[in-house]
């Protein structure tokens, strides 16, 4: 893991509920809805087959999944 990356998932980590503004917190909803929406709607798209087959070659311990279908 580069630098930025760990620097900002140790922040994360520790962050908790009540250091976020209703603002934020929010936004962060919006943004999440948002990225569900449009990963539900390309999820049909025969230009999505490429990256799902290449995600489901990725191995992690534990294992992730394709959002809406459960594949491994």
């Amino acid at each position: 893991m580069d630098e930025t990356t760990g620097l900002l998932s140790a922040y994360a980590a520790t962050l908790s509920d009540d250091e976020l503004t209703e603002d934020a917190v929010h936004g962060i909803a919006r943004c999440v809805v948002d990225a569900m929406a449009c990963a539900l709607a390309a999820y049909p798209m025969h230009a999505m087959a490429a990256p799902r087959a290449l995600a489901g070659a990725a191995t992690g311990d534990p294992p992730s999944h394709v959002f809406f279908s459960g594949e491994p």
